[in-house]
């Protein structure tokens, strides 16, 4: 390779393009300043090539950097973008277990777990419940009642299993409920609590694993819960373990 300057060696200049490393440059200088011979004319062209070099690859590598700083800001934007979308999602979720969980609440609207029924061989309990309910409602009849069943349990043990009862008119079901009129249940050691579907008693149970709370009451579709805390305070009608704040006490 010629190059257009007066004293070169071009074998020189080749080997001067290809010291691409500090260490390598340093080196080419210490053998022209060991040597007898004027390399002026080989050192500033080495000089100049390797300024040229340096300013082209610091040039590119800011192009690099522009580049990654452009990156960098999509990749934040993207991830807002999906941080967003994954607060609606959860939202979404969360309102569809709340609706799933009322309208499964709501279809045993009618249904009652009663507690406390004494068993008798070959009982009719259809007829057994509707005798206990005539002490709250003298008019009542097991016409009213569509479906009466023991719950799983080993018959004839010393407590008796419970019974679920489906009334057929919600107006019963809320008589039974209250507890000003089943008075004459509690005095014979009959209770009766509001059926509570599998989403519930899940539901319940996310209430209870709170460290600030004592007891979980469910007090049926239209109420929902009742959450007793450690403090004293009560919150009532929650739907969910995230809506108890700032509770007021009672």
């Amino acid at each position: 390779m010629q190059v257009g300057v007066r004293g070169c060696d071009p074998q020189l200049v080749t080997k001067i393009l290809d010291a691409t490393t500090d260490d390598a440059a340093i080196k080419l200088a210490k053998k022209f300043s060991e040597s007898k011979i004027d390399h002026s004319a080989q050192l500033a062209m080495m000089f100049r090539v390797m300024q040229s070099r340096f300013s082209s690859q610091l040039d590119t590598l800011r192009q690099e950097r522009d580049a990654l700083h452009t990156q960098k800001s999509a990749l934040e934007q993207n991830v807002k973008v999906l941080e967003k979308k994954c607060e609606n999602l959860v939202e979404k979720c969360e309102n569809l277990e709340d609706r799933l969980l009322t309208n499964e609440a709501y279809s045993g609207r009618a249904t009652s777990i009663f507690t406390g029924i004494k068993e008798t061989p070959n009982e009719d309990i259809t007829q057994v419940v509707s005798i206990a309910v005539k002490k709250v409602i003298p008019e009542f009849s097991a016409k009213d009642i569509s479906i009466a069943h023991r719950n799983r349990g080993t018959p004839g043990n010393k407590k008796p299993r419970t019974v679920t009862v489906v009334f057929k008119s919600v107006a019963h079901k809320d008589a039974v409920s209250d507890f000003n009129k089943i008075k004459p249940l509690i005095r014979e050691k009959i209770g009766v609590f509001h059926y509570a579907p599998a989403s519930v008693r899940k539901r319940k149970e996310e209430f209870e694993a709170r460290d600030d709370v004592d007891k979980v009451y469910y007090d049926g579709p239209n109420k929902l819960f009742s959450v007793k805390l450690k403090t004293g305070a009560f919150v009532r009608r929650v739907l969910r373990a995230e809506q108890i704040k700032q509770p007021a006490v009672n």
